[in-house]
């Protein structure tokens, strides 16, 4: 899924993505995804005062709280952004893969999964 130009650019990524098909977001200097995914997201009614929309930022023990996170969305219907994923490798691609692949299993339609890479 590439994506280019403004927020509204990104829609159709976010058409394509499913509740086991996690998007991967490459991050280029001077472009902030993360408050784009976030506008979308409150566009479409995934806001974190609304308990449907959570960023994490990785590193420094902040797995299990983005596991937490993606039990309840799993649940709830609805969006995680995990940022700097690049920091936690050996969980990125161990742990976190593993339950990515159980989490859309039985998750509510509307679970998103969004990983920014750095």
């Amino acid at each position: 899924m590439r994506a280019k130009g403004g927020p509204n650019a990104r829609r159709p990524a976010a058409q394509d993505s499913a509740a086991g098909v996690p998007v991967f977001v490459y991050l280029s200097p001077g472009v902030d995804v993360a408050a784009s995914v976030e506008a979308l997201g409150r566009k479409l009614g995934f806001t974190a005062d609304g308990g449907r929309y959570a960023a994490v930022s990785l590193g420094q023990g902040q797995e299990p709280i983005a596991m937490a996170q993606l039990a309840a969305a799993r649940a709830a219907g609805g969006w995680v952004l995990l940022q700097n994923i690049h920091l936690t490798i050996g969980w990125t691609s161990g742990p976190l893969e593993k339950a990515v692949d159980k989490l859309a299993q039985g998750s509510h339609p509307d679970f998103r999964c969004a990983r920014l890479l750095g």
